[in-house]
């Protein structure tokens, strides 16, 4: 059993540290990125529009911000991810049960 968790452990440190190389890569060409979108836009050319495409092609894929996926911190798990808490929301629910998130009650009415 302890070797699962480890193991679970390591995938969640590889994922994280994956998800921190993109976000990096991500912040170093947003600004390119967003130059080229925009002279895209505002040429007129055809031809000039195909060469600022290529260029834009030319860009490392991961650095666009569309890559970026928010991961839960516990489990890795992608979907269902809460940004206040950073954990998705299965284990927002396990977490609150347990009385561990401050400030978080269950409601009842």
């Amino acid at each position: 059993m302890g070797v699962v968790a480890k193991s679970n452990r390591i995938s969640i440190d590889n994922q994280t540290r994956k998800m921190q190389k993109i976000d990096k890569l991500c912040k170093k060409f947003e600004s390119r990125r967003t130059k080229l979108k925009k002279a895209i836009v505002s040429t007129q050319d055809y031809e000039a529009q195909q060469k600022l495409v290529a260029e834009l092609d030319n860009l490392p894929k991961k650095s666009s911000r569309t890559r970026y996926k928010r991961i839960c911190s516990l489990t890795s798990r992608r979907r269902g991810y809460m940004r206040d808490f950073g954990v998705s929301r299965l284990e927002f629910r396990r977490l609150a049960r347990q009385g561990r998130l401050p400030g978080v009650v269950k409601s009842s009415w």
